[in-house]
């Protein structure tokens, strides 16, 4: 953080201070009440204030808690709440996992053995990991996104890829959409929930195939995003690392006793997950239980000091960034995006229609958080669109599209886990995501509607 008054620190403080300032200045109403304008003006002064870095996030993140307390808008249980939920936890486990494998040897071998198949370039290194993710969620029934998180950190130790450096952050990001979007796509849990929530409206059961290939525009925006970050993180550097993984590999030698527990642990982990898969659990469990049992003596992989490691700024950030969402879903924003929205949803034509609850489901992900927004309103989406004739596979698109486009880490926790790992800075996170935002409105415009109308599917 830069403590000289220069002009770009001048406008940051200008901004921090003066959008809160005029979000103040907005009038309450019944649904717009005091408190939620108090909360948007704490919330949004903290969001500038980490994103312009005028301010240490340690200290944003520690204090924005009390703030909700101190100015009334939310309860102590509430503003502290995020420590308490599962994911909180699985971020912090997926934390700890990847210092007990680094430290027991089998991250290094797994990346240089990645870079050995997918290294002949940076751009071939971006590709493969966009593969693997795509393969690893479909096997996993859309839980890939902890060991993607986990492969990005082993490829920018392989090859000593500084934090914020134009390389890691295109591998991060590569690594966070191929561990994240291909979830949409990849048939399984998420059409299962989605079906669950629109079951009160229409019973109904979406096959394989049918999914597969409405889902097809989607698959297009998750490559689009891919090559997005290729030409935005564009690198000089020379990464042809496959003869450098091969070297490493022969370093490492056999395969030590603690490398082999990890595996034992990994594959238990792997298979937990699968079982979920096919029974409808929840696997975030086994990614905070798991890495604590790679601590125990004798059995596990690791010591006391892979807690020790923990980076507490980025947990502290993690909880605060949920806390954000907790506290907006418990101040009934959901109710007043809803009622805002409404007059405009019910004299729609199909095409606007869908138009208009992309909007809605990107306005909310500021709000609340993506598993929230598809339990409250799943259900009014569904009715909305069958009254018009629309397949339901339309809402389950849609809300997907909707929440894969957000422009900070607290907006939804899956990216915020690929943030918490400190290659990527805020300003890069902004800029990227900033720009995917415009790339999902222009594929679902310019792309999936055209499909689905053309090929016949759009209309139930």
């Amino acid at each position: 953080m830069s403590t000289k008054l220069s002009p770009k620190m001048i406008l940051a403080w200008v901004l921090s201070l003066g959008v809160p300032l005029l979000i103040y200045f907005i009038p309450t109403t019944e649904l717009f009440t005091p408190t939620m304008r108090t909360f948007l003006v704490l919330s949004v002064m903290a969001i500038l204030m980490i994103a312009f870095e005028n301010v240490p996030t340690a200290a944003v993140t520690f204090l924005l808690p009390c703030l909700y307390i101190v100015f009334g808008v939310a309860a102590p249980d509430v503003a502290w709440s995020s420590w308490t939920k599962p994911t909180f936890w699985m971020v912090v486990g997926a934390l700890l996992m990847v210092n007990v494998l680094e430290t027991s040897g089998l991250l290094q071998r797994i990346s240089f053995s990645i870079l050995k198949l997918t290294g002949g370039s940076y751009v071939s290194i971006l590709i493969g990991i966009a593969l693997i993710g795509t393969v690893l969620n479909i096997i996993l029934f859309g839980n890939a996104y902890v060991l993607l998180a986990g492969l990005a950190y082993g490829l920018c130790k392989a090859l000593n890829l500084e934090k914020f450096s134009k390389e890691g952050t295109g591998i991060f990001l590569v690594a966070a959409i191929a561990g994240i979007i291909p979830t949409g796509f990849a048939y399984g849990a998420n059409l299962f929930m989605i079906e669950a929530y629109w079951s009160s409206v229409i019973e109904t059961h979406i096959g394989w195939s049918e999914f597969t290939f409405f889902m097809i525009p989607y698959m297009i925006y998750f490559a689009l995003a891919v090559v997005l970050v290729i030409l935005m993180y564009r690198s000089k550097r020379d990464l042809d690392s496959k003869a450098y993984a091969a070297a490493e590999l022969e370093k490492l030698g056999k395969m030590t006793a603690n490398e082999k527990k990890a595996i034992a642990w990994l594959v238990l982990m792997f298979s937990y997950v699968i079982y979920t898969g096919f029974t409808g659990g929840d696997c975030t469990f086994a990614f905070i239980l798991i890495p604590g049992l790679m601590l125990l003596p004798l059995v596990g992989c690791g010591s006391e000091e892979n807690v020790k490691n923990l980076d507490l700024t980025f947990i502290l950030f993690v909880a605060s960034c949920m806390t954000i969402g907790f506290v907006a879903g418990g101040l009934g924003f959901g109710e007043l995006v809803s009622a805002l929205s409404a007059p405009v949803v019910e004299s729609s034509t199909p095409t606007m229609l869908v138009i208009i609850l992309y909007i809605v489901n990107v306005v909310l992900n500021f709000l609340l958080t993506p598993m929230a927004i598809m339990a409250g309103f799943t259900a009014t989406f569904t009715q909305i669109a069958l009254d018009l004739g629309l397949n339901p596979l339309v809402v389950y698109a849609v809300e997907f599209f909707g929440q894969d486009q957000i422009l900070f880490p607290y907006e939804y926790a899956l990216y915020l886990l690929y943030f918490s790992f400190g290659f990527i800075s805020m300003k890069e996170f902004i800029k990227y995501f900033g720009a995917k935002l415009v790339l999902g409105f222009i594929t679902l415009v310019a792309i999936a509607l055209p499909f689905w109308k053309f090929t016949g599917v759009f209309f139930g």
